[in-house]
């Protein structure tokens, strides 16, 4: 009986360990199946990426985007060199406007102060007349005259010469043509009002009598 037993035990035993046999055998089968599937979808991977990699790393373009890209970037050179020429443009008309600003500025106030000038004129006329040049207040006059007419001189205003000189209607305006045998035809005879210029710009032309 009992060796009945053990012999049956051993049997279930076999039985076990070849079902678990099995079991291994099929798991093994399986893993090496699936680790086969995976290889070989690596290697199809590997496969791929080299060409895909290529196409990237290459950045091949074609043809008609070539030609686009160089036609964009001429547009951007074109753009910059007219910026460039617009800007050096702006740069010279500033420096004009300033020099101008500079040298013309005092204009509206040169203007201002011509009429000021007429009236010590006269008034130093009108006290050569009636007394002498060493009279106090003729001095004083006189002296606050010429301190004027450095200030002015110095900030660029020029008296216009016209007595004895050719006419010129650019800076002379005849208001009278006399006969006179002491000066040749069209030479200015008598100023009757000074004429001024701020450097090169006509601020008002001479009143003066011409010879016929």
């Amino acid at each position: 009986m009992n060796t009945d037993k053990e012999a049956k035990k051993r049997n279930e035993t076999k039985n076990n360990i070849d079902k678990t046999d099995k079991n291994a055998n099929g798991e093994v089968k399986n893993t090496e199946e699936e680790a086969k599937e995976i290889n070989a979808e690596n290697v199809e991977v590997l496969e791929e990426e080299p060409e895909q990699q290529i196409g990237e790393e290459d950045g091949l373009l074609s043809l008609e985007e070539q030609e686009k890209l160089v036609q964009e970037k001429n547009e951007y050179k074109d753009r910059l060199i007219r910026l460039q020429a617009e800007f050096e443009n702006y740069k010279k008309r500033i420096s004009n406007e300033r020099e101008k600003d500079k040298k013309y500025g005092a204009e509206s106030i040169m203007k201002c102060l011509v009429p000021v000038l007429d009236n010590f004129e006269r008034a130093l006329a009108n006290f050569e007349e009636k007394t002498s040049e060493e009279d106090e207040v003729y001095q004083g006059i006189k002296m606050i005259y010429d301190q004027l007419m450095d200030v002015l001189v110095q900030n660029g205003l020029v008296r216009i010469e016209a007595e004895g000189n050719i006419f010129d209607p650019n800076y002379h305006e005849a208001v009278m043509m006399v006969e006179d045998e002491k000066y040749s035809k069209n030479v200015v005879v008598e100023e009757l009002q000074t004429g001024y210029m701020l450097h090169d710009k006509l601020l008002r032309a001479s009143m003066v009598k011409v010879a016929k």
